[in-house]
Order: structure tokens, then sequence, then C-alpha cells
């Protein structure tokens, strides 16, 4: 971008329109992936999630207006139980919780391959967001 410097390039945030994700007539992937094991990197955006939530079909019993917003993750999952909001959309036997930043080394076969999401982002973002 012109006129950018290294340090607005860094803290440009992407807004993404859930109206628009669903309404865009990609259900089948997200139906095909299900139950989508999300590997959670730490600092890579745990607002992920509302996407994911929101894809159509993914969380039938979730509120339109429901998204995760801020450092309280925890307490997100606690109001909105994955299992209870959203049946058979997420993989939740290899993980303590949705989201736990747990690896996928032995769970990979049975679990991810096929239905693994990632979010990543360049190195110096990922560090820059934990000061």
């Amino acid at each position: 971008q012109e006129g950018a410097t290294p340090t607005s390039l860094l803290q440009t945030r992407l807004s993404i329109s859930l109206r628009t994700v669903a309404s865009s007539g990609n259900v089948t992937i997200a139906a095909m992936a299900r139950p989508l094991d999300w590997v959670h990197v730490p600092k890579t955006g745990s607002s992920l999630i509302n996407i994911l939530m929101h894809l159509p079909g993914m969380c039938p019993f979730i509120s339109e207006t429901a998204t995760m917003d801020g450092p309280c993750f925890k307490e997100f999952l606690q109001s909105f139980p994955p299992g209870d909001f959203c049946p058979g959309s997420f993989q939740l036997q290899a993980h303590r919780f949705l989201g736990d930043h747990s690896g996928i080394g032995t769970t990979y076969e049975a679990y991810t391959k096929g239905h693994g999401v990632i979010m990543l982002r360049q190195p110096e973002q990922r560090l820059l967001s934990g000061y």
C-alpha cells in the first residue's frame, strides 16, 4: 500500500460481514467438512470462531448477534457451548475445549484430516499481538 508504514500494515484489521459469508452459497463446503477441527495457533485470531459459528447450518441454535469479541474466549464458550449450540459441527473429542491451542500430531489421521481449519499470521504480527 502506498504511504503505509510497516506499523500501520501490522495494525490493519479485516472486517468481514457475517451475513455476506452466510449468504454466499458456500454451504456445501462447510457441510462436507463437518465436524470442523479448528487448529488454533496462539495469537492468530480467536475471532475466527465468529465466522465458523455463523456459517449456514453450523450452529443452528446460536443467535445471529452472538459474537466473541475481546479476550473473553472461555466465557464465550461457556455461554454458547459448541456441543449444545452447534451439534456435530466441531471436533470436540481431540480437544479439552474448542480452540484450546492443542497440536494435531497424534490426532491428525483420526480427527483433523479433511476437517482442519487454521488461521495463520505473519510472525511479526503474531509477536506484536502478544504485547
